[in-house]
């Protein structure tokens, strides 16, 4: 709690707002007619004819030479809220006479499950110019501090309007108070000077009132109606969210449906082209001591090819006798060998249906992402991986690189085992 008194020497006159018993205790009075009337401006002792803006005591003007000037009460009893008051009072005054107000934003706010609070904004920050200030004008069951009107003439007709203004110092507006002006729909406005400065002129206060201080709306008479406007646009887009997870989650089921068919479905038939292939390469890795890479554990399901067709293709990479596993071999990047493989396999058909996506297959529902990984490019790895487990490579290498080292090594024992049967074409063994 503050009071205001006045500092007065030869350069300046400022306002202050003080602690009980800081200070002199009261630095306007109220004249008969209810305006304040400053201690400068007052005759010297009872003369002034005023009394104390708070407890309506008779006060004594004390204008010496020395001390500044301030108020007394003739009781020579402390008035707790002299100060508070007639910055109360100071402050409808400065309105009154300024006759503008700077409004803050008004929103409507509501809340949705899920997503939070969100807004409307009911109007943006304004500067409003009264015709007039009335104070503390009788209302039918109220008395609000401050009504600014503004009438303005709209489509030929004269429309006025009201904003109630209420000075917040040491009390808040009552809920019983708050509730009359909801029922009359009138927008009522608080100005909280609670907690000022402690030193202001009276040219500061008038620019903190006005412009700067805290504001709020208690009640703006266009809140239930852009509340409804907010809930309703709210309540429409959780309609259209519900309608996309049950169609996210019909289309998920359907999909599922479709994987789950496919998986228990038979592989098409080889045609002969592709059985020579796959028997074909059966035998080199037999060749080679290597026909168990073959059997390495897989989920055949996923394919649309007999188990021997997709297992020779991939381990095609691999193999001596392949010119591209030499390219491979030389290529100096770092290449994803099991989706390759896998998007080679999808180009050719020899992948499922619903597994046969080029990308991988998302559903989003809130921002998260319900994944179904390229199961193909798993199945090759998982075909590849065992593979590598007799050859003792750094556990530091990429998969890439511990590939690469073994589709090297395979060249040269291939190269060695043709050398050692005298075959220079490596076609002649195939």
């Amino acid at each position: 709690m503050y009071r205001y008194f006045m500092e007065v020497d030869d350069k300046s006159s400022r306002a202050v707002f003080v602690p009980p018993g800081a200070g002199p205790r009261v630095l306007f009075g109220e004249n008969d007619v209810g305006d304040l009337v400053h201690v400068l401006d007052a005759e010297r002792g009872l003369a002034c004819n005023l009394i104390c803006p708070d407890c309506k005591g008779v006060l004594v003007a004390n204008k010496g030479a020395i001390k500044a000037a301030y108020f007394s009460h003739q009781s020579r009893i402390d008035c707790e809220h002299a100060g508070e008051t007639a910055l109360h009072l100071m402050a409808k005054e400065i309105i009154e006479q300024q006759g503008w107000f700077d409004l803050p934003e008004a929103r409507a706010w509501s809340y949705r499950r899920g997503s939070g609070y969100s807004y409307m904004p009911i109007r943006n920050t304004q500067r409003v110019h009264f015709t007039r200030v009335e104070v503390e004008p009788r209302q039918e069951g109220f008395q609000p501090d401050l009504i600014g009107i503004k009438e303005i003439v709209k489509n030929g007709r004269k429309v006025i309007g009201r904003l109630h203004i209420e000075i917040y110092v040491t009390h808040k507006v009552d809920e019983e108070k708050l509730s009359r002006f909801r029922s009359k729909e009138e927008s009522v406005l608080e100005v909280d000077l609670s907690d000022v400065e402690r030193s202001l002129s009276k040219l500061e206060l008038t620019d903190l009132l006005l412009s700067n201080a805290k504001k709020k709306w208690l009640y703006h008479r266009d809140i239930e109606k852009y509340e409804a406007q907010l809930r309703a646009r709210l309540e429409a887009e959780e309609a259209r969210d519900r309608e996309k997870r049950r169609d996210l989650e019909r289309r998920i089921s359907e999909d599922l449906k479709k994987r789950e068919e496919s998986l228990n479905s038979a592989p098409a038939e080889a045609t002969a082209e592709q059985r020579q292939f796959a028997d074909r390469e059966e035998k080199r890795w037999h060749l080679i001591g290597c026909g168990h890479f073959l059997d390495s554990e897989a989920d055949d399901r996923y394919f649309d090819v007999p188990p021997g067709v997709w297992r020779a293709f991939a381990l095609a990479a691999l193999a001596p006798w392949q010119s591209n596993a030499k390219q491979w071999i030389e290529d100096e990047r770092e290449v994803d060998l099991p989706a390759t493989i896998s998007s080679a396999l999808k180009e050719f058909g020899w992948v499922k249906s619903p597994f046969s996506s080029k990308y991988r297959k998302k559903y989003c529902d809130h921002g998260h992402e319900l994944v179904y990984w390229d199961r193909a490019a798993d199945e090759v790895r998982k075909f590849l991986s065992p593979v590598l487990n007799g050859y003792d490579y750094p556990s530091v290498w990429s998969e890439t690189k511990k590939l690469k080292m073994l589709s090297s090594a395979l060249r040269t024992k291939y190269d060695l085992l043709m050398k050692e049967h005298g075959i220079t074409n490596s076609s002649s063994a195939l």
